[in-house]
């Protein structure tokens, strides 16, 4: 999920039903014309919409559909490193520092093989960081689902349980 739109970006649809049926032929227009593969680069930014040069309609992205996307591209190689902070390339370590300046949540593992948020990464060469891993508006859908139906099915035991006692 984002929270603020860039220009130069690529952003990648992840609910499509809810982009193509919240405004209807528009988006669907929007989506035939400037979407490819789900992902669409955005050209310009105006009061928080994306806009596509080229394309002379609404924006692309509005502002109340942010939950609708994600940045491709973003944080996602920072998120997978598994080396120590030494024996990373210096583009590498650049980009983790500018990602933690932009406010990512860095994560670090040293001698306890467990990674932790740091709120002032130490930068450690022995040690390993990288970006936190976020999952998508999508997955967390799914795990809330999955949560309050575990609830439901330990609620419904319970009262079998007890049920069963009379």
């Amino acid at each position: 999920m984002i929270d603020k739109l860039e220009a130069g970006k690529t952003y990648k649809l992840v609910d499509k039903y809810t982009y193509l049926t919240r405004l209807g032929e528009c988006n669907a227009d929007v989506y035939s014309k400037c979407f490819k593969d789900d992902k669409v680069t955005l050209d310009s930014i105006i009061n928080g919409n994306g806009f596509v040069n080229g394309y002379n309609g609404s924006s692309v992205i509005s502002n109340n559909e942010y939950t609708l996307f994600e940045l491709v591209g973003g944080y996602e190689s920072l998120q997978q490193i598994n080396s120590p902070f030494g024996e990373l390339d210096k583009q590498t370590k650049k980009d983790l520092l500018c990602a933690w300046v932009d406010g990512a949540e860095i994560e670090w593992k040293g001698e306890i093989p467990i990674w932790s948020v740091s709120k002032n990464p130490c930068w450690f060469n022995e040690w390993k960081y990288r970006v936190k891993p976020t999952i998508s508006a999508k997955d967390a859908a799914k795990a809330k689902l999955i949560s309050e139906a575990q609830q439901q099915l330990r609620d419904a035991q319970e009262a079998l349980d007890k049920a069963q006692q009379l």
